[in-house]
């Protein structure tokens, strides 16, 4: 330390010979190495331009006007200065550097930075003649980052495969790597180009106004699984067998009822009209003769050897054959007269009834 000097009994310096390393000022500024110290007021701002803008001297500046775009001035740049403007004024102001060589944020030298009403920005001087700035309350407006890392991930880059945020603009819609992930503020869309992977239990829609659709293919040979109304260790799972050859289709009919597998044929209790039927192996019609009935509506089939019905007995033994026979005038014996017009043949072990045609 060469000596200390008071001037006008209202500044004192500390010097080491050839710049000043301790220095207060009657305004109760204090700087160590030309960095401000601490210190705080109140500055109006003036003129719109940089030779009318007031100079700030404090490290906490709260900035009134009296109209917009009025202006104040930072100190001279040294690095680690910090200046803090809070603009109290009820419209924009704007900041300068302190001369026209001076830069804040690269941009054109003596060109200013504005501060919104209520907004609080501080300054950092990171090397001669040069400022950046970080808004303590901003709003986001248009946000273009382009280059740098977030943990090691690059932001902003050019090339869409590298970069992972790309744009957040002025009305909260939201994009990443060129639109593949997109949120819309206005309607809380959100589109992804890429597959989506959701882990946890995941809810599609809050009411039955809600719309799920699915535009692709449920993959997987059991894709879905369902609990039912309680959550235990029993759920139902639909499973598809591998398609061949050609895409299968099954419809469900516009109607209320059961789905009947091969596990529940029991639950057929009416099939209303068949067009057609067909039956292979033992095929049985009601289950109790003395209320259930079988009623045909139409003609048995069955003419000549071919027996339309064929009854056999509980025990298997004689079998009866009913059957239509040729005309009556081809019979060699008598016609059947009376109310049950039935011809009775004996046919070694087999009885035939044969029906008459008229």
């Amino acid at each position: 330390m060469t000596g200390a000097t008071v001037i006008n009994n209202s500044t004192l310096s500390v010097t080491n010979g050839s710049s000043n390393v301790f220095h207060v000022t009657n305004a109760g500024n204090t700087t160590i190495g030309g960095s401000l110290l601490r210190s705080s007021g109140s500055v109006t701002a003036t003129g719109t331009d940089l030779i009318g803008a007031a100079p700030l001297a404090r490290e906490f500046n709260k900035v009134t006007a009296t109209g917009a775009n009025q202006g104040v001035k930072l100190p001279g740049a040294t690095a680690g200065s910090v200046v803090t403007v809070t603009n109290s004024y009820s419209q924009d102001i704007k900041v300068y550097p302190v001369a026209s060589n001076e830069q804040i944020n690269g941009l054109s030298p003596g060109s200013p930075v504005t501060v919104a009403a209520g907004e609080a920005v501080t300054f950092r001087a990171y090397g001669t003649l040069k400022w950046s700035s970080f808004s303590n309350s901003a709003t986001l407006a248009n946000v273009n980052i382009t280059s740098g890392t977030i943990n090691g991930t690059s932001i902003g880059a050019t090339n869409a495969s590298t970069g992972k945020f790309t744009t957040l603009d002025s009305t909260g819609n939201f994009a990443v790597n060129g639109n593949k992930f997109t949120i819309t503020a206005s309607t809380g869309n959100t589109t992804t180009a890429g597959s989506v992977t959701i882990n946890g239990n995941t809810t599609l829609g809050s009411d039955s106004l809600d719309r799920v659709t699915l535009k692709g293919v449920i993959q997987g040979a059991s894709p879905l699984i369902f609990e039912g109304a309680t959550s235990n260790g029993y759920e139902t799972t639909l499973a598809v067998a591998e398609p061949t050859f050609v895409d299968k289709t099954i419809t469900l009919p516009n109607a209320t009822g059961t789905v009947i597998t091969t596990g529940n044929l029991s639950g057929i209790t009416s099939t209303g009209t068949l067009t057609s039927i067909t039956t292979s192996g033992n095929t049985t019609l009601g289950n109790d003769e003395e209320v259930d009935s079988v009623n045909f509506n139409a003609a048995i089939s069955g003419s000549g050897t071919t027996a339309a019905l064929v009854f056999e007995g509980s025990t298997g033994g004689a079998i009866m054959f009913l059957m239509t026979s040729k005309p009556l005038s081809s019979l060699t014996a008598p016609a059947p007269t009376g109310p049950s017009p039935f011809l009775m043949q004996a046919v070694r072990s087999y009885f035939r009834i044969i029906l008459p045609r008229t």
